[in-house]
């Protein structure tokens, strides 16, 4: 296997790996407050989601299709990541996050159902999630909350007591390092032959 598969392979198990001890370490020692469940849960869906790339990758059809299903639940993952930058900064609105959690799951269940996004091989990839019509509304609603999340973050952090704006700026930054380390999929996703 070249190298540069080798470290994608790599850098995708450690992921997982240590989206799931977060997730374990968060709820066997994190304080019991409001945004600790929508935390625990973004972080078992990027593990999820990595974890669909990775079986999409094997080229086994039965595990590729499970994979399909894990990419396409990225919506509800986005979704944990608005609840939990509400909670997190205190001012949680009910009814926007029972519209939020209605569009993801809406999304999710019809791209579920709808096998949402082709598999093809890709470089040296034996099978890469690439677009299809159905996946941009999979993909902008992802997008958009993802983006909402960090403009709510970054906005709140300038109504903050020094102590707290740096947690929510260290949230800030965390998240943002996630969605560019995320962006190397697109390559793939559009079918361009660069090296996620």
């Amino acid at each position: 296997m070249p190298e540069p598969y080798y470290l994608y392979y790599t850098t995708l198990t450690a992921t997982i790996a240590t989206s799931v001890m977060m997730a374990i370490l968060l709820w066997l020692k994190g304080e019991r407050r409001e945004g600790l469940w929508p935390l625990i849960f973004f972080c078992l869906g990027v593990a999820g989601w990595v974890a669909g790339h990775l079986l999409i990758n094997t080229g086994n059809q039965v595990l590729a299709e499970s994979g399909r299903i894990l990419v396409n639940m990225s919506p509800l993952v986005a979704a944990s990541f608005v609840h939990f930058t509400f909670a997190f900064t205190e001012r949680s609105n009910k009814a926007a996050l029972f519209f939020v959690y209605i569009v993801s799951i809406s999304i999710t269940i019809l791209a579920v159902v709808s096998s949402t996004g082709e598999l093809r091989p890709w470089l040296k990839f034996p099978l890469f999630y690439q677009y299809d019509k159905k996946a941009v509304i999979v993909v902008l609603i992802t997008a958009c909350y993802s983006a909402f999340g960090h403009f709510w973050l970054f906005k709140q952090s300038f109504k903050e007591e020094p102590k707290k704006r740096k947690q929510i700026r260290a949230a800030f930054i965390a998240g943002g390092w996630g969605l560019v380390s995320a962006s190397g999929f697109v390559f793939g996703f559009l079918g361009l032959p660069v090296f996620p």
